[in-house]
């Protein structure tokens, strides 16, 4: 998806951090979340467990299954606080990513 009225938050990075990352401690936090809580935090907890997928032979190593081939977000407006706020108000780190240098630190 792209947003004309801001187009410095449409270059992507090629989705890098939804091919690989480490959820940790988080689905069984996740799983307790969906089954008792606030409504808004059951529903995000719920979400995020039926998007992440398991990386075989690895702990707590997760790919994203709406990542399309493309590598744009197949949900991107309706897609979880965890994706919105990566990578935490910092500086992205991944050596893997492809967005320019001054995208890394723009939150969307």
């Amino acid at each position: 998806m792209t947003d004309p009225a801001r187009p410095e938050l449409n270059i992507r990075c090629g989705g890098a951090c939804c091919r690989r990352f480490v959820i940790r401690d988080g689905i069984a936090r996740l799983k307790r979340k969906a089954q008792s809580g606030h409504p808004g935090d059951k529903r995000e907890a719920e979400f995020i467990l039926d998007m992440v997928v398991p990386i075989e032979g690895e702990t707590d190593t997760f790919s994203c299954r709406h990542l399309q081939d493309d590598g744009l977000c197949g949900v991107y407006d309706q897609r979880p606080w965890m994706c919105r706020w990566y990578p935490k108000g910092g500086k992205c780190r991944r050596t893997d990513c492809k967005a320019p240098d001054h995208m890394k630190e723009i939150k969307a």
